[in-house]
């Protein structure tokens, strides 16, 4: 998965941009606590870094369809 695709999931959910520091883009929610760090650009953001995103932005992985099927 590549960060761009995380992060469009993270910006419909809310999120939204407040700083950038190097390559590592921070988001902040109106209601929901805490920020969001993620890292951008990114080919291929490995799945336990991209679960723990979505985790810290209160989203589920089935939800946003982040990981195919396995087989």
């Amino acid at each position: 998965m590549n960060s761009r695709f995380l992060i469009g999931q993270i910006v419909a959910d809310g999120w939204y941009l407040v700083r950038i520091r190097g390559s590592h883009h921070h988001f902040k929610h109106p209601t929901k606590p805490g920020l969001v760090t993620v890292p951008h650009p990114k080919k291929d953001l490995l799945k336990k870094t991209a679960i723990s995103i979505l985790q810290q932005a209160l989203l589920q992985e089935t939800s946003c369809q982040v990981f195919p099927e396995d087989d």
